[in-house]
C-alpha cells in the first residue's frame, strides 16, 4: 500500500505557499494588464489629442453660451424687477453718503485726496481695489459719486484722467471742458482757438478731445455751432 504521504500530499504549510504563490502570480497579471491599459490610454490620447481638446473646448463653450442664455432669459424676463431693485439699492447708499461723513472720509483716505482736486487723477479703476469703492462703482459713475460726496463742487466730466467716450458725445459737456482749458492755453477770445495745435491739447492734458475729434476745428465746430469757423485759419504755419 502506499500512504497519503507518500504520493505527495500537501501538507497544511504547503498548501498555504501554494495559495502565496497563486495570489502572487494574479497580482502580476493584474498589474501586466494595468500596464497594457496605460500604455493603450497613452497612445489613444497621442493619437487623439487634438480631437480630444476641441471636444473639451466645445464642450466647455456649449456650457458658458448656456449660461449665457439663461442668464440673459432671466433678465428679460425680469428686467423691470431687476430695474427697480437696482435703483433701490442706488438710492439707499445715496442717501447713506448723503447722511454719514464716514464713507467719504474713508475713500479720501483709501486714495491720499488731501484736496477735492485731486480727485481728477483718480479712475474707476483705482477705486475697484477697495471692496468700498467696488460696491460704489457698480451703482455710480465717478462723476456721480463725487457730485453725491461733494455737493458744493462743480465737477468737469472732461478734466478726469480716465474720461468716458461718451462725454465727447454731449455737447454741453465739451463745451464747458473747451472752455475749463481756455486758461491753460492763454486763450482771451475764441479768435486764439485758431493758433491751437493738437499737440498743444495734448499738453495741457486733452488728450481725449485729440482721440476723438481728430483735430481741434473738428472739436470746436461741435461744441461751439454757433460760431462760424474757417477751417483754413487752422492750417497756418507757425501753428
Amino acid at each position: 500500500l502506499i500512504s497519503r504521504t507518500q504520493v505527495g500530499t500537501p501538507s497544511r504549510h504547503n498548501f498555504t505557499l501554494n495559495v502565496k504563490c497563486y495570489c502572487s502570480s494574479a497580482t502580476e497579471k493584474e498589474l501586466i494588464k494595468k500596464e497594457k491599459v496605460s500604455d493603450y490610454n497613452k497612445r489613444y490620447y497621442r493619437e487623439k489629442k487634438e480631437d480630444i481638446s476641441n471636444y473639451k473646448k466645445s464642450y466647455y463653450q456649449n456650457k458658458v453660451d448656456e449660461v449665457a442664455s439663461k442668464n440673459a432669459q432671466y433678465y428679460k424676463e425680469n428686467k423691470a424687477i431687476l430695474k427697480e431693485k437696482k435703483l433701490e439699492a442706488k438710492e439707499k447708499l445715496r442717501k447713506e453718503m448723503t447722511n454719514s461723513g464716514e464713507i467719504r472720509k474713508t475713500l479720501e483716505e483709501s486714495h491720499g485726496i488731501s484736496k477735492w482736486e485731486d480727485w481728477y487723477n483718480v479712475t474707476p479703476k483705482d477705486l475697484r481695489k477697495t471692496e468700498l469703492g467696488r460696491r460704489l462703482i457698480g451703482h455710480f459713475t465717478l462723476v456721480e459719486l463725487l457730485e453725491t460726496l461733494y455737493p458744493d463742487v462743480h465737477w468737469i466730466d472732461g478734466n478726469f484722467l480716465s474720461v468716458p467716450r461718451s462725454t465727447w458725445s454731449n455737447r454741453e459737456k465739451t463745451r464747458e471742458y473747451l472752455k475749463f482749458i481756455e486758461p491753460r492755453l492763454g486763450i482771451t477770445s475764441m479768435e486764439d482757438w485758431y493758433r491751437v495745435s493738437k499737440e498743444q491739447l495734448r499738453r495741457v492734458g486733452a488728450g481725449g478731445v485729440v482721440s476723438v475729434f481728430v483735430r481741434p476745428h473738428n472739436a470746436l465746430e461741435f461744441a461751439f455751432p454757433e460760431i462760424e469757423w474757417d477751417v483754413k485759419k487752422f492750417a497756418f504755419k507757425g501753428k
